[in-house]
């Protein structure tokens, strides 16, 4: 009778019988799963998942010995909508995986640099805490192990320390320093752009070590692609997750790191091996040891030390300590300078925080010195510095682009505060025009002044301005401006004020406004 199967009029019937009239299409899912994850196990997937958001469903259960398959613990992160989806290439690189293998293990190494100041969750600290700003990485391309240094400068000094570190490692493990090959980009600190090595450079110094130097074509960041890789996982698994208390701590947790990175990590590029077994397995020769290379802060090395003096670790203090602090409202940006080493990186400090800061580098050096150009906060910084025991100078402000580059920024600024006060103290007066800072009491007299002459300015500019309206519309007032605006005046000048197209309040907002000095 209705052109249907006797299956659907009895789904129909039974389902009007059980109180649904609803002809909507339901779930054929089992009421009964036996294979189906518990939710207990559901929520530690979850939960390690959120304690470490840089791993996937398969390094999650590696790393935390879940119970459950790899397939399941992707299901419950796409339920609970925590994967990532992933940015599909425009182009498909070459597959070099099979060259890299057949390298001997640490003998082809790549070498970049990292910036770690835009890092968001690191950067608070770096500020707070003087810690490194640049990463020095070296990665082997035949295992991935990985070898990192840092340092606050980006400099040939620093790359070639964390290199030369390395090479002396290696060789000091029985590895022969002529079997190494080491890929650089063509960036400074590499000699990238020199045209005629010296023989204490970076080129230089890999060459007298017995080793050879690469340099990777331009615009070819995927040359280096081993480096940048780990640059991306380990600012994912390390930089983002943990919080230091210290440069001590942050040379443990990052030793802890590389640890974790050389024997515990698997690579699934690599046969889902750690470099530590690849290395036994290609390399038997090898002490393992030869991965236990530990971090190094390469500041000390040179001398140089971000928040300390070159002298600090031996126990003296250094003679002179110079800032140049460039002022701001909100911030200010300050160069450090230790005697006639080389200044510092600008460093930018709140208000509060600098005053801390400063207290903290008093014992630092014999004496501090410091300077800034006047402006419109007033003298209450040199005030804060003095009562600190700092020498403080307010000096004229002036262009510092002697060049003409037309560059200006805060750190621009601050260094050549910095180095004109460096000169000022050596003895040459003439680079610094110094103010001489009014006492408490001039200083209010003086405010009284200036701001009674602005007021009055202000009252003229208004006069002036009702004057040219008056004019605007067929009036003349009395050149006069301080009974311009009475009303006798007013009337005497304009009699047919009321019926001529005269604005009435145009007329008694200038009235009211200038007449309130009288």
């Amino acid at each position: 009778q209705f052109g249907c199967a006797r299956n659907t009029v009895r789904l129909w019937l039974r389902r009007w019988q059980d109180g649904d009239d609803s002809f909507q299409n339901h779930s054929r899912r089992p009421h009964h799963q036996p294979a189906c994850t518990p939710p207990k196990i559901e929520q530690a997937v979850v939960a390690a998942r959120k304690k470490a958001p840089c791993f996937g469903a398969r390094r999650l259960v590696d790393m935390f010995v879940l119970p459950v398959g790899k397939g399941a613990a992707h299901r419950i992160l796409r339920d609970h909508q925590l994967t990532r989806r992933r940015q599909r290439k425009h182009k498909r690189k070459a597959d070099l995986r099979k060259i890299k293998a057949a390298h001997a293990p640490l003998t082809h190494l790549q070498m970049d640099t990292k910036y770690l100041n835009d890092i968001p969750h690191y950067w608070p600290q770096m500020q707070a805490q003087g810690l490194p700003r640049f990463q020095y990485t070296i990665r082997d391309e035949a295992t991935g192990a990985l070898f990192v240094s840092y340092s606050s400068e980006l400099s040939k000094t620093c790359a070639t320390l964390a290199l030369s570190r390395l090479l002396d490692h290696l060789k000091a493990h029985g590895l022969d320093p002529s079997l190494v090959e080491v890929r650089t980009d063509l960036g400074s600190e590499f000699d990238g752009d020199t045209v005629h090595y010296r023989p204490d450079g970076f080129h230089g110094s890999l060459l007298a070590s017995g080793a050879r130097h690469r340099f990777n074509p331009p615009a070819r960041p995927n040359a280096n692609a081993d480096v940048e890789s780990s640059h991306a996982t380990i600012e994912a698994e390390f930089f983002d997750l943990e919080t230091f208390h210290g440069t001590r701590h942050f040379l443990a947790s990052v030793t802890t790191y590389q640890h974790f990175f050389n024997f515990a990590r698997k690579n699934r590029s690599r046969s889902d091996q750690t470099p530590a077994q690849l290395l036994a397995h290609n390399a038997p020769h090898l002490d393992p040891r030869i991965l236990l290379l530990p971090p190094l802060l390469l500041d000390p090395l040179m001398g140089q030390d971000l928040s300390r003096p070159p002298g600090k670790q031996a126990g003296e203090k250094a003679r002179r300590l110079k800032l140049g602090i460039d002022v701001h409202w909100a911030q200010y940006v300050v160069v450090a300078q230790y005697d006639d080493a080389s200044p510092r990186p600008a460093r930018r400090f709140t208000p509060e925080s600098f005053v801390e800061w400063v207290k903290a580098r008093l014992g630092d050096a014999q004496e501090v010195n410091s300077c800034y150009e006047a402006g419109a906060f007033d003298y209450v910084l040199h005030r804060r510095q003095e009562a600190l025991g700092v020498r403080n100078m307010v000096v004229r402000p002036r262009n510092w682009d002697q060049y003409g580059k037309k560059v200006k920024t805060d750190q621009r600024d601050a260094l050549a505060l910095c180095g004109m006060l460096d000169r000022y103290l050596a003895g040459n007066t003439e680079t610094l025009c110094v103010i001489r800072v009014p006492s408490e009491s001039e200083e209010r007299s003086r405010g009284q002044t200036r701001q009674r002459d602005s007021l009055v300015s202000d009252r003229g500019r208004m006069s002036n301005r009702g004057l040219s309206t008056a004019r605007y519309y067929g009036y003349d007032l009395p050149k006069d401006g301080g009974g311009r605006w009475r009303s006798s005046v007013w009337r005497r000048s304009c009699p047919n004020t009321f019926t001529r197209p005269w604005p009435a309040g145009t007329r008694s907002c200038w009235r009211s406004t200038i007449k309130s000095r009288h």
